[in-house]
């Protein structure tokens, strides 16, 4: 049953791995790059889950930012990544954005752009392999 899972999960973050990886590359070949005005954060979320933890909480804001697109159209889109330090207002950030769809846009810098797809895909191909090996039992026999 652990194959199992582990083949599952592998192929899920295998294919989020490759959409996110093909998208990213879409958006660096046809993509304009400028600078967007921070401005809100909003905190989304925070790390201590546990109901009768005592400890410290930390939370993760994420950054609204203010720019003009090519077409001198003015939008103000929430960036999707997250951070634990809270942007201050009137900052800039380095953005690319789909001239077809300004709307969507994403941090362009190398964590959200190169890394996290990868890395995606990197613990796909490992879970994924690791459970066909479980599957042939081929790991036993390493052990």
């Amino acid at each position: 049953m652990k194959e199992l899972f582990l083949i599952l999960f592998g192929l899920i973050f295998t294919y989020g791995g490759i959409k996110a990886i093909k998208k990213n590359l879409n958006l660096k070949k046809i993509g304009i790059r400028t600078l967007g005005t921070v401005i809100s954060t909003r905190a989304v979320r925070s790390t201590n889950t546990r109901v009768d933890d005592t400890g410290p909480t930390r939370w993760l804001y994420r950054p609204t930012v203010k720019f003009t697109t090519k077409d001198e159209q003015t939008l103000e889109v929430e960036l999707g990544d997250a951070s634990g330090v809270e942007d201050t207002i009137g900052s800039k950030r380095k953005i690319i954005y789909d001239p077809q769809f300004p709307e969507e846009v994403k941090e362009n810098n190398v964590l959200s752009m190169v890394i996290a797809p990868w890395l995606g895909l990197g613990c796909g191909l490992f879970s994924f392999l690791w459970g066909i090996l479980e599957m042939f039992e081929v790991v036993n026999v390493i052990k």
